[in-house]
């Protein structure tokens, strides 16, 4: 049930953040951009998750698996990109007379194929900057990270299973990762728990 990244950022959110902010480098910097620029780590989850989205690998046996695992990530907006899907399909076949098919003869994803391990790796940048990013800025306020759990059930659901969706399920869904809503119980289960204990060590911030 468990995986490498899930243990990775268990470790992140049960001490090693704190362990960051307690040194010179602190999560804080992330957000910490001179002249209103975006910062750095943004443009990194960005080109990182655009490298995923369009990629393919080899779990995505055709076009419409590849839009099901594309639409943990992206959500609505999988609509856009079946419509971007068909068209580089139609593009490829009419301008460079090349259609990719699957051995099914269904359409197949129109993006290069890129094996699982590094897309597997780029997906661990996202999920630990992008829960970090989240987090950070949604406890400026002086909670403690990632969470204090007094906010009651409404900030239990954006503060852990918001970001897990977006920022951990989503972009390792689009790398390969199981569909299962057993195996993501599992893993949403040991998030929280590490999240939690984190939260009562008595504020990590």
């Amino acid at each position: 049930m468990l995986e490498v990244e899930d243990l990775l950022l268990a470790a992140w959110v049960a001490g090693a953040d704190y362990l960051a902010r307690r040194s010179y480098w602190s999560p804080d910097r992330l957000l910490e951009e001179p002249g209103g620029r975006f910062p750095g780590a943004v443009w990194v989850i960005g080109a990182l998750c655009l490298f995923l989205i369009f990629t393919g690998g080899a779990e995505d046996t055709d076009r419409e698996v590849a839009l099901k695992r594309r639409m943990w990530m992206v959500g609505p907006l999988v609509s856009f990109l079946g419509l971007y899907a068909m068209a580089a399909g139609e593009i490829a076949g009419a301008w460079l007379k090349w259609r990719p098919k699957t051995a099914s003869g269904e359409p197949a994803w129109p993006g290069p194929w890129v094996g699982r391990f590094w897309r597997r790796t780029a997906a661990v940048p996202v999920m630990i900057l992008g829960d970090t990013l989240f987090q950070t800025e949604f406890t400026r306020s002086g909670s403690a990270y990632p969470l204090d759990f007094n906010g009651g059930p409404f900030l239990l659901v954006l503060g852990i299973i918001a970001p897990y969706v977006l920022f951990v399920a989503g972009p390792r869904i689009v790398a390969g990762a199981t569909m299962s809503p057993w195996a993501w119980a599992g893993r949403l289960a040991v998030f929280v728990a590490a999240s939690w204990w984190a939260a009562a060590r008595g504020g990590w911030a």
